[in-house]
């Protein structure tokens, strides 16, 4: 690197060649080559990440993170550190650089590792969730196919958010109702269809369905990152 103890170097890598700039002063020249020396370190990470301009303005710094790093074996969580302000653009569509921070040393990491990041930016307690796929709609609203004692009946319902194909209902149903949800299938010959299945809900525990007892539901926001 032709440096020696005790020489001033620039963090703009001035001069030419190897050669570094004998120069103490802290600002950086705009046209020089990259520094000399990146020093970088095990003992934190962190993901680089975009998020578009529909789902920006939900997040904020401090929300949780979701990760899914190739190489690593299960979810590693972490926080958003920060929120980029300018954009860029890619097809017509703005997207905002976000930086997470990564929770714990996580020795298993490498650098340029791909991450497919959630951002949680809301999460409800102690409410109720049912299968996106129950919910049936018409000139009166939401429905669901509610059965009481062997008979199907319309419950019409309010809804809230949804997210991971289970929806929230603020009113028309409570804990311990039996629904119909219809089920996706694959027929052999080729093409989809649905067959009908009775539940008992909401999903425990981050949403999941079906359970019994009420659950926690997270609302991520978009976000595919980098190293």
């Amino acid at each position: 690197m032709n440096l020696t103890d005790g020489e001033s170097v620039s963090g703009g890598g001035g001069g030419s060649g190897n050669s570094p700039s004998a120069s103490s002063s802290s600002s950086s020249d705009s046209s020089s080559s990259s520094a000399q020396i990146l020093v970088i370190s095990k003992g934190s990470w962190l993901v680089n990440a975009t998020v578009d301009a529909s789902s920006v303005g939900l997040i904020k710094t401090g929300d949780q993170a979701e990760l899914q790093i190739d190489g690593a074996s299960g979810t590693v969580y972490g926080t958003i550190a920060s929120i980029g302000l300018v954009s860029s653009s890619s097809g017509g569509t703005a997207s905002y650089p976000v930086v997470v921070d990564v929770t714990g040393a996580q020795p298993t990491l490498h650098d340029g590792a791909s991450v497919t990041a959630t951002l949680i930016y809301k999460q409800l307690s102690d409410i109720v969730v049912v299968s996106s796929l129950a919910i049936h709609r018409d000139s009166n609203g939401s429905y669901v196919e509610k059965v009481v004692k062997g008979k199907t009946t319309n419950a019409t319902v309010q809804t809230g958010l949804s997210s991971g194909g289970q929806t929230q209902i603020t009113s028309g149903l409570e804990a311990g109702d039996t629904i119909v949800v219809p089920q996706l299938t694959i027929r052999s010959g080729g093409g989809t269809g649905t067959r009908r299945g009775t539940f008992t809900f909401p999903g425990g525990g981050s949403g999941n369905f079906p359970g019994a007892g009420t659950g926690n539901f997270q609302f991520p926001g978009g976000g595919t990152g980098g190293n």
